[in-house]
């Protein structure tokens, strides 16, 4: 292989890497920084490119173990140098339990909350708002429900 070729070759592998940087680890960061009061548990990556006119916005869709009694949140940080924004959705087999897009006014938050009522796998769907291009990730964190025990409560023995 000759010389430019080469250097051609390294810049684009060079290029390609600091491009991904930000949709990557520094997400991650944001959104863990978010976390207050709540553990830490999961986190999704998903990127897509701007969708067609005439293709539907690309949905990423994840499985998650959630259980009863347990308050989940899903933050949510998106990548600043692309124009999507993530809407998130969680379902079960049977309904819809709530999302960070307000259904009357149609504004995203960056978070939403979640109190498992029955424990089971449910579905996260990720995209982004009109089909745009975007870079997101959405961590999933929880706050485990008190739960008061007999000898806590000083009776027994």
């Amino acid at each position: 292989m000759n010389i430019p070729k080469l250097l051609i070759f390294s810049i684009f592998t060079l290029s390609l890497h600091f491009s991904f940087g930000q949709c990557n680890n520094d997400l991650i960061d944001i959104c863990k920084s978010k976390l207050t009061k709540t553990t830490y548990l999961k986190h999704f990556k998903v990127r897509f490119s701007k969708s067609g006119k005439r293709r539907k916005a690309s949905t990423a869709n994840f499985s998650v173990y959630l259980n009863k009694g347990t308050f989940y949140k899903f933050s949510t940080a998106n990548d600043s140098t692309k124009n999507g924004t993530a809407v998130i959705k969680l379902y079960d087999d049977f309904r819809y339990y709530g999302g960070n897009i307000n259904t009357k006014t149609k504004e995203l938050a960056n978070a939403f909350g979640f109190l498992c009522q029955k424990t089971g796998i449910y579905y996260l769907t990720i995209k982004f708002k009109d089909g745009e291009e975007g870079c997101a990730v959405v961590m999933l964190s929880m706050r485990k429900k008190k739960e008061k025990y007999d000898w806590e409560k000083g009776e027994g023995d």
